[in-house]
């Protein structure tokens, strides 16, 4: 142990990265591994497709967070470490807390001695990989609340409109007893904020019409994939979907219960899952599809058909431009 459990509703696996999230999560739990073996830490991200989130509105979403721990930690421990983790998920998702509704929580649970029983050989295969156990730093513990100072109370109780347009704050990065000031570009001026920023401002007026047809976000990307062509390998579609192979294969399973799509194995390799759209899928793009148009027309008018037109073409080359090996940092 520990033991965390990272949940998430099922609309957030576009917004966010899970494998940072669980890293985060993680490293803000075990610290300096003085309280938490590091070598005893397992995290699982676990989405949930089927959820009910306050009135139900599809842009709800949730972040749920369980630790579960051994006995034998004092209380101050394990609350200076669940508001460690609390607090770092909190700044993980802050970009998506500024565009939709999410509900954030972190739960620390103490595993019963007498029923718990567990054994690893992890500690062995870090020291072949040369991994020490301990970080070289302890990280600080979250100030109490009672004993905040005035300005920092005032901060705490800024809005989130009020923290994201303030300017940032040059940080002091120490090395060999000499300070270098860093400043980052202002949270406004992300280029990947930026783009989410529009991508919802678009979504929000297509979501009302994809409920009515008790689909989602993701399963309408997929169907619409598999309109332009005849069949699909599952690897193939998750690239051109941006979807994660696990939740592809939730989306699909979904799919096919409700005959929209037909899903066989390739002659060739038993191994390799083929899809395609079935009758009953055309039919509901048809009619979700006559919807959607609608909403295309009204977006085009508000904003224009030639700079719409030139938007993708922009997007379209920055796409090309970054299609290549990973910018170093």
């Amino acid at each position: 142990m520990p033991h965390i459990w990272v949940e998430y509703s099922s609309n957030l696996e576009d917004s966010i990265d899970v494998s940072a999230l669980l890293k985060t999560t993680q490293d803000a739990l075990i610290g300096d591994g003085t309280i938490f073996p590091f070598a005893g830490a397992r995290t699982r991200g676990v989405p949930v497709q089927n959820y009910l989130i306050v009135d139900g509105h599809a842009d709800n979403s949730f972040v749920h967070v369980l630790l579960r721990i051994a006995v034998g930690r004092s209380q101050e421990d394990r609350k200076a470490a669940a508001s460690r983790v609390f607090e770092a998920v909190k700044d993980f998702l802050a970009p998506i807390t500024a565009s939709r509704p999410l509900g954030i929580s972190v739960q620390m649970e103490e595993a019963d001695e007498a029923t718990n029983f567990k054994t690893s050989n992890y500690r062995e295969y870090l020291k072949q990989r040369g991994i020490p156990e301990k970080a070289s730093s302890k990280p600080e513990r979250p100030a109490k609340t009672p004993g905040r100072s005035a300005p920092l109370r005032q901060a705490a109780g800024a809005s989130i409109s009020e923290r994201v347009s303030a300017e940032p704050r040059q940080k002091t990065l120490d090395a060999d007893h000499s300070s270098t000031r860093v400043r980052i570009r202002h949270f406004s001026k992300s280029l990947p904020m930026s783009l989410l920023r529009a991508r919802e401002a678009v979504m929000r007026h297509f979501r009302a019409s994809l409920r009515r047809f008790e689909i989602t976000e993701q399963q309408w990307r997929v169907l619409r994939a598999l309109t332009s062509v005849e069949t699909i390998e599952v690897t193939t579609l998750a690239d051109v979907t941006f979807l994660l192979p696990p939740s592809l294969s939730r989306i699909l399973k979904d799919l096919d219960e409700r005959g929209l799509i037909v899903r066989r194995t390739s002659s060739s390799d038993m191994r390799r899952g083929i899809i395609s759209i079935s009758p009953q899928g055309l039919e509901l793009i048809e009619r979700a599809g006559a919807e959607s148009e609608v909403i295309y027309r009204e977006i085009t008018g508000r904003y224009g058909p030639e700079r719409l037109a030139e938007l993708q073409n922009l997007l379209q080359q920055l796409e090309e431009c970054l299609d290549g090996p990973e910018i170093a940092g």
